[in-house]
């Protein structure tokens, strides 16, 4: 289906939602099934994208930050949708970010994953799953998440 990259927090939004209501699953699983199921069934409109291009890919990357100095350090795994549309020098960054208390994620490097170095997203997203970071994650609960629709 293809849409406005402006609808693009408010569906991916109510896939996320769904996915906690109808699974039993942790916010770290339905939050990945949901981008991949985003980025699957919804191509956004002028997105520059053309077959072998980086326009359109996925992100996961995770670790410990603090974005500013009045804010606590928190263990961050970002699952980014990475858009480029016609005309536009800046990239949009469509990102489900989940927050955790840190000390359970001490022994935890930061690192990031690119779907486009892997064959198809079922492996980027395997990789991911295999994750230490996920694996905690997923036994944890988180501290908060949210969803945003920024421009690099």
């Amino acid at each position: 289906m293809k849409i406005k990259i402006e609808d693009s927090v408010a569906i991916l939004t109510q896939i996320v939602e769904n996915k906690m209501a109808s699974e039993a699953n942790s916010l770290i699983e339905s939050a990945l099934d949901a981008m991949v199921e985003f980025k699957s069934n919804y191509e956004i409109i002028n997105c520059s994208a053309e077959p072998d291009d980086d326009a359109d890919e996925l992100l996961a990357e995770y670790g410990i930050y603090s974005w500013n100095e009045e804010e606590e350090e928190r263990f961050e795994f970002d699952i980014v949708r990475q858009i480029l549309l016609e005309n536009d020098e800046e990239f949009y960054q469509l990102r489900i970010k989940l927050s955790y208390d840190k000390t359970i994620f001490l022994e935890t490097d930061e690192d990031g994953f690119w779907s486009m170095d892997y064959t198809d997203i079922q492996e980027w997203e395997q990789e991911i799953k295999n994750t230490q970071a996920y694996q905690i994650a997923k036994q944890s609960d988180s501290i908060k998440y949210e969803i945003s629709l920024d421009m690099t």
